[in-house]
């Protein structure tokens, strides 16, 4: 394959906005450059069935992209996080819309607060 052939089927850089929601509530976006295709994802709790997050990734001058169902409990039944673990870089957190931290550092501080009253019951 030439090199002509194979750029056409290569991805360039491309500006993306990725948009955080809990609910209806908008927590801002992320703007990045990267190649792919749009991947967008809900967040579905499997105890109460409900769709509870969404993180949707709109790149410019595209409409196209794929909806993914993540199956992930939600604030009331599980941590609630829209960041899974194999994303959390450090490099980009400074980055990341100051609403969507504050909810992220809140859960981390709620589940740590959680952790210590239990730990404090059991002595």
């Amino acid at each position: 394959m030439t090199h002509s052939e194979h750029s056409k089927y290569a991805f360039s850089a491309k500006d993306r906005n990725t948009h955080f929601y809990i609910g209806l509530r908008y927590l801002g976006a992320l703007e990045y450059q990267t190649a792919g295709p749009n991947s967008s994802d809900m967040f579905f709790c499997p105890k109460c069935n409900q769709v509870w997050g969404k993180r949707h990734d709109v790149t410019v001058g595209e409409d196209s992209h794929i909806w993914a169902f993540v199956v992930r409990a939600c604030e009331e039944h599980g941590d609630g996080s829209l960041l899974l673990p194999d994303e959390i870089r450090y490099d980009w957190v400074d980055e990341l819309p100051m609403d969507l931290l504050r909810r992220e550092l809140q859960l981390i501080f709620d589940d740590m607060t959680k952790k210590e009253k239990e730990d404090a019951g059991t002595n």
